[in-house]
C-alpha cells in the first residue's frame, strides 16, 4: 500500500506548514497548561519534602542530643549514688566504731566500778570482822577468865567460836 500515491497523504507546502505551525501552537499550549502546572506542583513537592526531610534531621539530632543528655545524667545519677553508698557505708563504720568504743568504754567503766565495790565491799568485811573478832577476843578472855579451864579446852573453845564467825559472817 502506498499512501502517497493513492493519495490518502499529500506532501504539500501547506500541509507541511501547518503542521509544524499546529505542532508549535500544540506545544506553547502543552507548555503553558501542562508542563509548567506540572513542573510547578513538582518544584513544590519537592521542596516540601526537602523541607521535611530537613525537618526530620533536626529531629533526629535533636533526639541524638537529648539521648546523649540524657546519658550523661545517668552516668552522672550513677556516680553519686555510689558515692552516696560510700559515703552512708563509711559514716554506718564509723558510728559502728564510735558505738563499739562507747561500749567498750563503758564496760570498762562497769568493770572498774564493780572492782572498786568488790574492794569497798571486802574492806567493810573485814572491817566487820576485825570487829568480830576483837568482839570474840573479849569474850573468849572473859570466858576463860570465868571459867578457869584447860588449855586444851581453851583452844578448842577459840577454834569453834572463829569457826561460828567465819560462818555466819558469809551466809549474810
Amino acid at each position: 500500500m502506498n499512501f502517497i500515491k493513492d493519495g490518502l497523504v499529500s506532501l504539500g507546502r501547506w500541509n507541511v506548514l501547518f503542521t509544524i505551525l499546529n505542532t508549535f501552537i500544540l506545544y506553547l499550549g502543552l507548555k503553558h497548561f501542562l508542563f509548567e502546572p506540572v513542573k510547578k506542583m513538582m518544584d513544590e513537592r519537592t521542596a516540601e519534602i526537602e523541607e521535611q526531610l530537613d525537618s526530620a534531621k533536626r529531629t533526629e539530632e535533636l533526639a541524638n542530643e537529648t539521648y546523649e543528655q540524657y546519658q550523661e545524667k545517668m552516668r552522672n545519677a550513677k556516680e553519686e549514688g555510689m558515692k552516696l553508698i560510700l559515703e552512708a557505708r563509711h559514716n554506718a563504720q564509723a558510728q559502728y566504731d564510735d558505738i563499739v568504743k562507747s561500749a567498750r568504754k563503758e564496760a570498762e567503766s562497769v568493770k572498774k566500778k564493780s572492782e572498786e565495790d568488790i574492794l569497798r565491799e571486802k574492806e567493810k568485811v573485814m572491817d566487820g570482822m576485825k570487829d568480830e573478832i576483837g568482839e570474840m577476843a573479849i569474850l573468849i578472855a572473859e570466858q576463860v577468865i570465868k571459867k578457869n579451864i584447860e588449855p586444851q579446852i581453851q583452844g578448842e573453845l577459840i577454834d569453834e567460836l572463829i569457826q561460828n564467825v567465819g560462818d555466819s559472817q558469809w551466809q549474810k
